[in-house]
């Protein structure tokens, strides 16, 4: 938001972008945007010809249509590579995002000082900017649809407004390309421009051979214009890389061929050779002739004259590739001991931490500085080390460079020597590797790389496992069908001794670990966590194999723990081998099966004794301990660790209160059954379960007399309405007809006769258990 106070803003994705609006240039509250957008995202992107591409992204501002009282500043930064004075980044703008022109308004420095004037915005200055490759904008109203066009790679040119008198137009980039406009060309002013474009001499060795070379490619504009009288050129003869001239010219010049090009943007260019139809003239290592029509102009000196626009079509097509300024940044993974993975990128403006190699736990291990790369041209890759490129036979690495897309090779290493350390070093081509015996290639870019280790690329922390857990939990919760997959992680004992703390002890119980042995860890060592990490490793030693994590931490929950499996594990890695995902799984649910019957408590194989009776009391008085588990309950009753953290861990859960006469009887029955121990019935009275009903009063013997005398009575009266039940069935059942009775036939070879006695027989069994005879 700025108003006529003016201001300044930078890009959040981009710092480098920025925007200066000066005090007094803003007539009212605007809230100013500025977007970096794709060129695909456009509905007409700017029209781009043979040698041009995007320097960046294309620039979205807004609000459309916006008047400023005088000029604002923009700042964007740009990746072309502008080789000295070769090339150029002009500026385009459309007004409604379908046609595009050239900005007009120049940012000179003194327009931009003139501009911003009254700013207190500090400014670079001109050589500043060329090094950070950052392209100023002078602007006085946004456009339409989009404010600032990307600055396109242009070839250097010089334009200038000639008329009837003529004029001279001179290169600054070949100074010796000259174009000489006689009075009388022109019948109205135009500007005319002069592009001269040089040829690397490396360039056309490498792809013609050290017998051609190539003189600058020379532009008049605009292009397919005919003058009303001819031009005069000026071009220097071409030169070999680093030989000077291959033929000392006179007057008979065979090998120079003079070539041209009539086609106009957007049309790709077509040499055809005029040599024979235009006159050259030689003078101080430069060809002249005269032309009526504005084309494009080049001198080949090779010798195979027949195929000279053939080699010059070759040589155009990668002399125009837009050349950029990019980085070569490498990820890396190790996988496993022999082999790791690495992600090799060629980056303009991406950002510098990838997400999908962040999140498959990818390290950066080497960044380049910037390089020049060609739009579209492979990046060959080559490595040497103690690091093998997985690839077929006979292919090579290699990366295709696009600006401002995501250019991503993956590939796999294997490492050549275990006891080494797994680095190499990774050069960038611009060719394909060459074969023996040839001259090596010079590389555009050497890095050097290394594993990271097996821990740093298969760590995760306890809040993304435990983040991991509750979204899982919570799926399961809402009843989604969720895929199993098997993951192991580690545990260490270290950490959960420390998180453990003071319930150790409950957990040694949950763990099965006896109550002299707790005492003997609490004798042996002073603090808490020294007791807690001795008790895990007793259980370790004694369990052996049996000592799992699954185990350890079915054990954490079981006494409401899981902050501590949640923090303490580490290295979580999914399991894909089946079988090791198959004995978890086994081991896994053997675990939770385990859990289960602790929960429910008493088996079907427990609750089913021989010889067991109806009477609850009768059983109760034939369980006796053992003297050993009677002696550690004494113990565990003296010494329990959990009332010395202040809390019962048995509270809820207290044994019955007998009343005094049951306590002796009790008791006496305890000492016959283990020796006289007059200490054992405390223990056996701790170890009552509150289901068991209290034994009843002792009687005298009157009372025990009357009793059986109600009994008695109560029997003979019992056995009277049997007997009338009886004879009233017998009756019901005469009165019937022969073979209606199921009962009687179905049961004939298992009861015995008479048919009613059955009904007797239960109702006396009935009355004895209620009367207790």
């Amino acid at each position: 938001m700025v108003d006529a106070r003016g201001g300044a803003m930078r890009g959040c994705r981009n710092p480098s972008v920025r925007i200066i609006v000066p005090p007094r240039k803003c007539c009212m509250p605007t809230r100013v945007t500025c977007r970096l957008v794709k060129k695909e995202k456009i509905f007409r992107p700017p029209p781009l010809v043979e040698g041009e591409g995007l320097a960046a992204r294309v620039l979205e501002m807004g609000p459309v249509g916006t008047k400023f009282l005088g000029p604002v500043l923009l700042e964007v930064p740009h990746y072309a590579s502008l080789r000295g004075k070769e090339r150029e980044v002009v500026v385009l703008r459309s007004d409604n995002g379908e046609d595009w022109y050239e900005h007009p308004m120049q940012a000179t420095e003194e327009a931009v000082a003139e501009a911003l004037g009254s700013s207190a915005e500090e400014l670079d200055s001109e050589e500043d900017l060329s090094t950070k490759r950052i392209k100023r904008i002078l602007t006085s109203d946004l456009p339409m649809y989009f404010a600032l066009v990307s600055r396109v790679t242009r070839v250097k040119q010089e334009s200038t407004v000639i008329g009837m008198e003529g004029g001279v137009l001179s290169s600054n980039v070949v100074p010796q390309v000259q174009a000489v406009l006689p009075e009388g060309t022109l019948i109205r002013p135009i500007p005319i421009g002069l592009q001269a474009q040089p040829i690397a001499p490396e360039l056309v060795a490498k792809l013609l051979g050290n017998r051609v070379a190539a003189s600058p490619i020379v532009t008049i504009e605009p292009r397919r214009r005919k003058f009303h009288k001819p031009i005069t050129l000026t071009i220097p003869v071409p030169r070999a890389a680093q030989k000077g001239m291959i033929n000392q010219y006179g007057g008979d010049r065979p090998t120079l061929r003079l070539l041209f090009s009539l086609t106009e943007n957007p049309n790709p260019a077509k040499w055809e050779d005029v040599t024979e139809t235009k006159p050259m003239t030689l003078v101080d290592d430069c060809v002249s002739f005269t032309t009526s029509i504005s084309a494009r102009f080049w001198l080949i000196d090779c010798q195979n004259v027949s195929e000279a626009a053939q080699m010059a079509q070759v040589l155009y097509q990668e002399a125009v590739t837009v050349p950029y300024m990019a980085k070569f940044v490498v990820f890396a993974k190790r996988d496993a001991q022999e082999e790791g993975k690495l992600r090799i990128f060629c980056m303009t403006d991406d950002k510098d931490d990838k997400t999908l190699e962040k999140q498959e736990k990818f390290y950066e291990v080497a960044r380049s500085r910037d390089i020049e790369v060609l739009e579209g041209r492979p990046q060959f890759v080559e490595m040497a080390g103690n690091l093998i490129p997985v690839t077929k036979s006979g292919d090579q690495l290699h990366v295709n460079f696009r600006a401002f897309r995501e250019n991503r090779l993956p590939c796999t290493v294997k490492i050549r020597d275990q006891d080494q350390e797994p680095s190499a070093r990774v050069a960038f081509m611009k060719e394909p590797k060459v074969a023996r015996g040839e001259a090596p290639q010079t590389p555009i870019c050497n890095l050097n790389i290394r594993l990271p280790d097996m821990s740093d690329s298969m760590e995760m922390d306890a809040d993304k496992a435990a983040d991991i857990r509750n979204r899982h939990d919570f799926l399961r919760g809402k009843g989604l069908v969720i895929q199993d997959s098997v993951n192991r992680a580690e545990l260490k004992l270290t950490d959960i001794a420390d998180l453990v703390q003071g319930d150790w002890v409950v957990l040694a119980q949950q763990l099965h670990i006896s109550i002299s042995d707790i005492n003997h860890i609490k004798n042996d060592y002073k603090t808490v966590g020294d007791q807690a990490l001795a008790m895990l490793h007793f259980w370790v030693e004694k369990n052996g194999d049996k000592a799992t994590g699954n185990e350890l931490e079915s054990a954490l929950r079981r006494i409401n723990r899981d902050d501590v499996v949640r923090k303490s594990m580490q290295n979580v890695g999914r399991v894909d081998d089946p079988v090791e995902a198959a004995a978890a799984k086994a081991a896994m649910d053997q675990s939770g099966f385990d859990t289960f019957k602790e929960e429910v408590g008493v088996t079907s194989k427990d609750s089913m004794k021989r010889g067991m009776s109806l009477d609850v009391q009768f059983d109760e008085q034939d369980m006796v301990k053992n003297l050993d588990d009677i002696q550690e309950s004494e113990s565990a009753t003296e010494e329990s660790p959990t009332q010395e953290r202040g809390k019962d861990i048995t509270e809820g859960r207290q044994a019955p209160f007998a009343p005094p006469e049951v306590t002796r009887s009790w008791h006496d029955g305890a000492q016959a059954a283990v020796d006289d121990d007059g200490d054992v019935y405390d223990a056996l009275q701790a170890s009552l379960d509150t289901r068991r009903p209290a034994a009843p009063p002792l009687k005298t013997p009157d009372e025990e007399e009357q009793e059986a005398r109600e009994k008695a009575a109560a029997m003979e009266q019992l056995a009277l309405d049997v007997n009338k039940f009886s004879e009233l069935l017998d009756r019901k059942e005469a009165s019937q007809q022969p073979g209606i009775s199921s009962l009687a036939l179905h049961g004939s070879n298992l009861l015995p006769q008479p048919q009613t006695s059955w009904h007797c027989v239960y109702l006396m069994y009935l009355a004895a258990t209620v009367l207790d005879v």
